[in-house]
């Protein structure tokens, strides 16, 4: 039951996460 609840806010943690790592990617580039 917490396993299955906690996955899916893991999971946009790290999309969040990932997304960030992006964005600071790209303005590093230009």
């Amino acid at each position: 039951m917490m396993v299955t609840l906690s996955l899916p806010i893991i999971f946009a943690i790290i999309a969040i996460f990932c997304s960030g790592i992006a964005v600071l990617y790209v303005k590093g580039e230009k």
